[in-house]
């Protein structure tokens, strides 16, 4: 199972690096899913996903992929668990269209699911 300090750590990164309109709330989507990939191509995956969608600057570590820009933010933990890879997606923006379009293109290319 995933921890609650990991899944406190990706939204708290996710909500920090949105840029958002003075009161305005940014638009979150989010999904998770069990996957047969390994953890390598997980993260390989997301981050052709961004790189395709121009999604801003992006970082990777050893289990996530973050991209950011001046209205979306997005994040992916590709974690190891007992039963393969549990995958987190978080997208948030200003602009909910794009938002729901990236956190789109990162489920369809994470899909390989148990």
């Amino acid at each position: 199972m995933v921890s609650k300090k990991a899944f406190s750590r990706a939204i708290g990164a996710l909500l920090s690096c949105v840029a958002v309109g003075a009161g305005a709330a940014p638009n979150v989507y989010w999904h998770h899913v069990h996957t047969t990939l390994g953890q390598a191509e997980c993260l390989g995956k997301a981050e052709a996903v961004m790189l395709a969608d121009k999604t801003g600057r992006i970082v990777k570590d050893n289990d996530s992929v973050r991209s950011w820009s001046e209205k979306t933010a997005g994040i992916v933990e590709c974690l190891k668990v007992e039963s393969g890879v549990f995958v987190m997606i978080l997208v948030a923006s200003d602009d909910a269209q794009e938002a729901s379009i990236l956190q789109d293109k990162l489920e369809k290319a994470l899909k390989a699911v148990k």
